[in-house]
Formats: C-alpha cells, structure tokens, sequence
C-alpha cells in the first residue's frame, strides 16, 4: 500500500522510539504527544510544562 496514513505497526514502532528517547510519551498519551512537543520536553531538560494542561 502506499498510504500516507501509517499502519498499525508503523505507529507502534514510533511510539517505542519516543519512549526511549522520551519517557513520558508513553503508550496512553502518544496520540497526544507530538514530537515537537518531546523534542520541547527534552531541550528544557525534562522539565514538565503543566501550563499548557
């Protein structure tokens, strides 16, 4: 297929990216956690930016 929607284990294999690189995109809020938004994370430090919440 040549889709640009991502299958099942496309998306799966990204979300294991993200949580090695960062830990608090885990499995629940992935579809919530843009990897603008972990790049943020990690380029403060880690630091979580609950104003946004």
């Amino acid at each position: 297929m040549t889709e640009m929607v991502m299958s099942k284990e496309d998306i799966i294999q990204e979300m294991e990216d993200l949580m090695y690189k960062e830990p608090k995109c885990d499995f629940e809020h992935i579809w919530n956690c843009t990897i603008d938004k972990c790049t943020e994370i990690i380029e403060t430090g880690g630091k979580e930016d609950t104003s946004s919440e």
